[in-house]
C-alpha cells in the first residue's frame, strides 16, 4: 500500500484502486482510522500497523460515507468505536451495500478472511457542527449531502487535519448520488471551513492530498464551475434533443475530460449527473 502522505500526526494511505484513501490519524491518547480499504493485503497492512503501534491507546473508526469501498474494511477492526452520520445508520439500503461488495469480489475472485457487514455506530454525528472531544482533541464533524446523503466533513482544528471524504478530488469531478443543490451547499461548506480553520492538511477519498488552502480553494471552484455547466447544459438542451441524442453526449464533456487523469473511467458519471440535472429542471 501506498504512503502518499505522511507527518507527525496522519499517514495517508493510498490503495492500489481508484487511488482510494485511508488515514491513520494519532496522538499520544489515541488512534483514529478512516475508511480503511480496498484490497485484503492493503486491508492487513493497516491491521499490521495498528497491532505494531496502538499500545494502550484508544482506537476510533471514521466512516466519511457509506459506499460499498469505504466500508469494506470494517469487520477487521470491529474492536474500534465507529463514529458516523445519522443518515449512515439510517441507510435502507445497507443489504444492497453489502451485494455491492459481495459483487466487486466475485467479479474479481477476490477471497477475504472475514464476512462483510454494514458497520454498527457508536458515536452517530446528527448536528452540524457536531464537536467531539477525545481526550484532549476536539473534532469538529459537518454532516455532507450532495455526493450520498450521509457524508462528514471531519475538522481535527489543532492538528490542522480535514478528512473531506469523496469531495474536493483532484481525480474526480462532483459524482452527485444525493442532489445537485445539496453538493452546492457542500461546496458552500468547504469554502467556509477554509475562512474558518487553519487547514494544514486536506484529505480526499480518492486522489491526492492538498497541503495549502490555495490548493484547496482551487478545487473548490473547479468543482463549481463543474456544477454551473451541469445546470447550463441541462437548461439548454430540450426532450426533443434528447430523444435524437441516442448515445447519450454532452457538449461539454470533452472540456471536462481534458481536465482530469482517466477521464475514460469518468464519462459514465458524468452522463448519470447531466441526466440526473434534466430531471432537476423539469
Amino acid at each position: 500500500m501506498y504512503t502518499q502522505f505522511q507527518n507527525t500526526s496522519i499517514r495517508v494511505l493510498q490503495s492500489a484502486l481508484y487511488q482510494t484513501n485511508a488515514c491513520i490519524i494519532q496522538t499520544t491518547e489515541w488512534v483514529l482510522l478512516v475508511d480503511p480499504n480496498w484490497l485484503p493485503l492493503e486491508i492487513e497492512y493497516i491491521k499490521n500497523w495498528v497491532d505494531q503501534h496502538l499500545d494502550n491507546r484508544k482506537l476510533y473508526l471514521l466512516f466519511t460515507h457509506s459506499d460499498y469501498d469505504h466500508i469494506i474494511g470494517y469487520p477487521v477492526f470491529a474492536k474500534a468505536q465507529t463514529i458516523a452520520s445519522q443518515a449512515f445508520v439510517e441507510r435502507n439500503d445497507q443489504e444492497k451495500i453489502l451485494q455491492d461488495i459481495k459483487n466487486f469480489d466475485d467479479q474479481y475472485y477476490i477471497s477475504r478472511s472475514y464476512t462483510p457487514v454494514y458497520p454498527p455506530i457508536d458515536v452517530v454525528i446528527t448536528e452540524s457542527p457536531t464537536y467531539l472531544t477525545l481526550c484532549q482533541h476536539d473534532l469538529h464533524v459537518y454532516p455532507t449531502r450532495g455526493h450520498t446523503n450521509d457524508g462528514l466533513f471531519t475538522i481535527i482544528p489543532d492538528l490542522g487535519i480535514w478528512i473531506a471524504g469523496d469531495y474536493l478530488s483532484d481525480l474526480e469531478f462532483p459524482f452527485i448520488y444525493d442532489s445537485y443543490e445539496h453538493y452546492q451547499a457542500t461546496l458552500k461548506l468547504a469554502r467556509q471551513i477554509i475562512r474558518q480553520y487553519d487547514i494544514k492538511v486536506m484529505v480526499p477519498g480518492h486522489g491526492s492530498v492538498c497541503t495549502s488552502k490555495e490548493a484547496v480553494l482551487q478545487r473548490i471552484q473547479k468543482d463549481e464551475a463543474y456544477l454551473n455547466d451541469l445546470a447550463e447544459e441541462a437548461k439548454d438542451s430540450s426532450p426533443k434533443a434528447d430523444r435524437h441524442n441516442k448515445e447519450g453526449n454532452s457538449k461539454n464533456w470533452e472540456k471536462w475530460a481534458q481536465q482530469y487523469d482517466f477521464p475514460k473511467g469518468l464519462k459514465e458519471s458524468h452522463l448519470a449527473n447531466l441526466k440526473l440535472v434534466k430531471k432537476r429542471s423539469l
